[in-house]
């Protein structure tokens, strides 16, 4: 498994090495994941920031794909981080859910290699 955050890249991840990764956070609490197998898809991209998540399934490189949908902050803008803890990025407060939850799907996702189910999503 390949695992890529603010971190850095790594190759080669086992089971548990991805399950710790996904603790790491920088600055104010954010961190952004990309996570592959042997190919580049299907991968999963989770970002984190403070107690919300987002979370991305791609199945190919085609851009489709789906998108985690909370439906809690609708109306609202959240903040998220990409490539750096100083990059920032505003999402539809729609596609927002915990962070607890955002985990829980990375973890799923890395044991299965398939979309999570433990969130609603919505289609890209």
């Amino acid at each position: 498994m390949n695992i890529s955050h603010f971190g850095g890249t790594f190759s080669d991840v086992s089971l548990e090495e991805a399950y710790d990764m996904l603790k790491i956070r920088f600055g104010s609490g954010v961190n952004e994941f990309w996570i592959s197998f042997e190919g580049e898809y299907p991968c999963l991209a989770v970002m984190i920031n403070g107690g919300l998540g987002s979370v991305t399934y791609f199945s190919d490189d085609s851009c489709a794909g789906s998108q985690s949908f909370g439906g809690e902050n609708e109306g609202k803008s959240v903040t998220f981080y990409t490539n750096t803890p100083e990059e920032k990025t505003e999402l539809d407060g729609r596609y927002a859910v915990s962070s607890a939850l955002a985990v829980r799907a990375a973890r799923e996702f890395i044991s299965t290699g398939k979309r999570p189910e433990c969130i609603e999503w919505a289609e890209l």
